[in-house]
């Protein structure tokens, strides 16, 4: 017969799953952060992680962007770069 032991409490947490809320307010509190020190009309840059999507990190930061009243605006790249700086208000981000 196969063996049964009980989970420890690492093997359980694992197999737990959070709700997708608090994953949620877990990333915008993260990327809150990362917009934290940035000055308005400051353009900075982010270097995104291989197996990070451009199109969600960007979405992530205007959304971010949002929630402290500001509008983020990008430049193009064609690398997991991202260029970008924040605006004070609303305005066209492109």
């Amino acid at each position: 017969m196969k063996t049964i032991r009980p989970l420890t409490t690492e093997e359980l947490a694992a197999f737990e799953k959070k709700p997708a809320d608090n994953r949620r307010k877990e990333v915008a509190a993260a990327f809150d952060t990362l917009l934290a020190d940035v000055t308005p009309d400051t353009w900075v840059t982010s270097q995104l992680d291989d197996d990070e999507k451009k199109d969600v990190a960007r979405y992530q930061l205007k959304q971010a962007a949002m929630r402290r009243g500001l509008t983020a605006e990008f430049k193009r790249t064609r690398d997991q770069t991202l260029i970008f700086r924040l605006l004070i208000g609303t305005h066209d981000a492109k």
